[in-house]
């Protein structure tokens, strides 16, 4: 069950509810206590499902290497000053200049000598709580990017694809290009249904060929017979649901 990047960014993760075990794994206590050292922590309601969990492991696994990978705590840091504060305070700004001019200098690697100072292991912390959704909620999640009048980051594309098979079925109104653009180079298919005019499937027939999808400039269609035919559908499929829409549709693209 794998968590994304573009979820944990809105503080949710996803998990199957449809198959869960009857019996509570008292480990996810010992995943509460590991993420709140990431800076997350479940709700009580939401711990009692994911102790429930049929494949426990394997979502503790993949929800921790995530957490880490989004949080940068699966690299080795080494601070510049360890003992800030107090270390920057007894330092004279003339030595912090030149600390900083080799620094630069070693690429990074220059570290300054300092003495050892007495750090707490834990810090006071506002922990952001991880919204557990189901699937319902996760098509709504991934319905509203599709839909989105606004680029998709590369995250968000990802997790289109990741999570694809939780809104194949779905019919969306997407209002950006590229976004269709993107859907017909990754699911040619889905996209072809996804087109609700001419235009569109213009866009799409375009991104088939690598051309222009904004279609400001014509594109010189390069389509295989299938592609070809999955258009035709979709033409005729439109053409039957509104006959005037389509035919002003077809007359206002004639030139392309």
């Amino acid at each position: 069950m794998k968590q994304h990047h573009a979820l944990i960014s809105q503080s949710v993760i996803f998990i199957d509810t449809t198959n869960q075990t009857e019996s509570v794994n008292r480990q996810a206590y010992a995943l509460q206590a590991h993420i709140m050292q990431l800076g997350y922590i479940f709700s009580e309601k939401d711990i009692q499902t994911i102790s429930m969990c049929e494949n426990f492991n394997d979502f503790a696994q993949n929800l921790i290497q995530t957490l880490k990978d989004f949080t940068g705590a699966d690299r080795i840091w080494q601070p510049m000053y360890p003992g800030f504060p107090q270390q920057i305070v007894e330092t004279s700004q003339l030595e912090l200049f030149i600390n900083a001019i080799i620094h630069y200098w070693s690429g990074g690697q220059f570290i300054p000598p300092h003495k050892k100072y007495e750090r707490s292991e834990y810090f006071p912390t506002e922990f952001k709580t991880l919204k557990l959704i189901n699937t319902d909620e996760l098509k709504s999640i991934i319905g509203s990017w599709i839909e989105s009048g606004v680029s998709l980051s590369e995250q968000q594309k990802d997790a289109v694809l990741t999570y694809f098979e939780c809104v194949k079925d779905e019919k969306y109104h997407i209002q950006f290009k590229e976004t269709l653009a993107f859907l017909a180079q990754k699911q040619p298919l889905f996209a072809i249904q996804q087109c609700n005019t001419v235009t569109d499937v213009l866009r799409v027939a375009s991104a088939f060929s690598d051309g222009d999808y904004t279609l400001v400039k014509n594109t010189k269609f390069k389509l295989s017979l299938n592609q070809k035919r999955n258009l035709c559908a979709r033409l005729q499929s439109l053409a039957a649901s509104n006959p005037v829409a389509f035919e002003e549709d077809m007359a206002a693209n004639a030139k392309r």
